[in-house]
This record gives C-alpha cells, structure tokens and sequence, in this order.
C-alpha cells in the first residue's frame, strides 16, 4: 500500500488564497480599547510587584485573552456594546461570499463569539451549522454542512473544527481571529484545503489594526521559529516584562 502526503498531492489540489483582511476601529473605539488595557494592567503591576512576574502570568495571559475578545466583539468583555470593528468588515465581506454563491466556513476559539454569530445569522434569517466542544452530534452536523446547499456557512470553534474532519464543500474560510500558532491555523485551513477540494480556495484573516492582534501578527513574523516556546495556550512561557507590555500595548 502507497501513502501520499499533502505535500506531495499540492499538486494536484486547487489554489489557496490568503488575504489579511484589517478593521480599523474608529477613535472612540480605539479610546476604549486603550482605557481598557491601560486600567487592566495597572492591576497586573502591582500584583508583579508583589508577587513577582512569574507568579503574574496567569493574570497577564487573562489579559491578554480579554483584548482579543474585545477585537472579536467588545460584547464579549462587557453587556454593552455595540458592533465592533471587526464584525462590521467580517459581515459585509460574508454577505458578499455568499451573494456570489460561496460555501463558507468561519472559525473562532471563542464560544461566546460563536455564539454571538449565532444570534446575528437568525436576525439576518441566513442558514448555518455550528460545531464546539459541546456538540454531541459532531458527524451530523458536518453531514449536513457538506451536503445541504440551502446552508451555506458553517461556524467552528478552532479546537473542535480544526482537525479530524472533512469541509471540502466550502470554498471561503474566515479566521476570525488569530492565534499564537499559525500552525494551529493552518490546520483549519486543511479542513478546506484538502484532498476532495474541487475549488479554488480563498482564505481571509480578520484582524483589528492598532490592537494586540496587529502586535500578535508582528510577533509571529518575528519569532515564527520560537512561537512555540514562548507562549502556549494558557500560558506565557519564556516572555519578559518588556515584551508582555509590548504585545499588550502599554
């Protein structure tokens, strides 16, 4: 029995496209962001100086956590508020995939922003499947993604989605938003971009300028070969205190 790897079939796959696509938050927006970030970690300092940095990481890494969930949606980090930057261009290029016919597949780490592209989609009346952690009925709802047309977008969770399971009836995949790893995301790429692909693949990265997610973008070009050892999920490994504020803003 012969075995081909992806590398040596890439060949034979369709493209794939990948795009960055930046929200700029307005200056109001951007106050709050910073006001925020900037309240937070005066409280983190002074846990660092009392207990040390290495005892602080948990608090930091919390932090940071919380300024990504404020570019998925500020609604995440406070009951009120409205739509953010990132909603607004993510939505109106969705709208856009699928007036044009697309099949798409949106993946998010956050539950909650699951959850709150759920509400938005029944507003809109537009089809979908959705599959987390929680999901029982994993095989069903991937059947019913690949194989019902009249539903035309798919929300996955990063975890639950990324690995393990077939979406080559999609063409557009949406990375909600980024993670530490790319290769974390690039195994959610694959769930697209795989053996059975007929399509061309188009691949957009939605991102918030002026926020931790330009600098986590930054970080990663910089220290792609290190990413793995500096900073895990849960965890901030090896980062100084320089190189914390750094990511954060501050």
């Amino acid at each position: 029995m012969l075995r081909r790897r992806k590398k040596e079939v890439l060949k034979d796959l369709p493209s794939v496209t990948v795009q960055e696509l930046w929200a700029s938050p307005t200056p109001e927006e951007l106050k709050a962001y910073t006001t925020f970030a900037t309240q937070e970690w005066e409280q983190i300092e002074r846990m660092v100086k009392k207990d040390g940095l290495e005892k602080s990481k948990i608090h930091i890494f919390a932090l940071m956590t919380k300024l990504r969930q404020w570019c998925a949606h500020p609604k995440l980090i406070t009951d009120v508020a409205e739509d953010g930057p990132k909603w607004l261009i993510f939505y109106d290029r969705l709208q856009e995939a699928l007036s044009t016919g697309h099949k798409v597949v949106v993946f998010s780490q956050f539950i909650p922003m699951i959850k709150t592209m759920e509400e938005k989609l029944n507003e809109q009346d537009i089809p979908f499947v959705s599959l987390t952690g929680q999901t029982k009925n994993r095989e069903d709802v991937i059947e019913t993604f690949n194989s019902n047309d009249a539903i035309r977008v798919g929300l996955f969770s990063l975890k639950a989605g990324g690995v393990g399971i077939n979406l080559t009836s999609a063409d557009y995949v949406f990375l909600y938003d980024p993670w530490w790893n790319p290769a974390v995301e690039q195994q959610a790429i694959d769930r697209v971009h795989r053996m059975g692909q007929e399509q061309p693949v188009m691949v957009f990265k939605c991102l918030v300028a002026s926020t931790i997610e330009e600098r986590m973008v930054t970080y990663q070009n910089q220290k792609k070969d290190l990413i793995n050892s500096l900073i895990e999920e849960q965890s901030i490994k090896n980062l100084n205190i320089n190189e914390i504020k750094a990511l954060i803003g501050i």
